[in-house]
């Protein structure tokens, strides 16, 4: 690797870090266009729901491995991050398509809300529910994987 790729991966995870560690102090005000997201979060009760509910858990586990404050700096170009490792601009479309945040949520609101296990779980079961086609193209590696057992 070139000391280059070298230092701007460590400059990406640098951010990165701090990124995460200012979402904690920063106020989680709701201001208009954003809702709190344990509102939008339902307790998933219906059995048929169980299948949705384990194959998210599933691809938690494969994207990172459980791990909600995963993030992979060089991932296509730009850092991917979470359980399921979005990109801000995705997590950002299907946060507002499925009624998480409104659509003048700040960034820095987005950021925050980006690493919590409920709503990277509720939204890909939204996703499977209800567009299966586009969770196997937002998941692919992982959707194969576990397609494959």
């Amino acid at each position: 690797m070139k000391p280059s790729t070298k230092k701007i991966i460590i400059f990406l995870m640098f951010l990165a870090t701090l990124i995460l560690a200012a979402s904690k102090w920063l106020p989680k005000n709701n201001s208009e266009g954003e809702k709190s997201p344990l509102v939008q979060l339902e307790v998933l009760e219906n059995q048929d729901e169980s299948y949705y509910d384990e194959l998210a858990e599933k691809l938690i586990m494969c994207e990172s491995s459980g791990n909600c404050l995963a993030i992979v700096p060089m991932d296509g170009g730009s850092a991917s991050m979470g359980c399921l490792q979005w990109k801000p601009e995705t997590f950002k479309e299907y946060a507002e398509k499925y009624g998480v945040i409104g659509e003048k949520a700040s960034l820095n609101y987005i950021m925050t809300i980006i690493w919590d296990r409920k709503i990277n779980k509720y939204l890909a079961i939204q996703i499977l529910k209800n567009e299966p086609e586009k969770a196997k193209q937002l998941w692919y590696n992982c959707w194969r994987k576990i397609h494959k057992k």
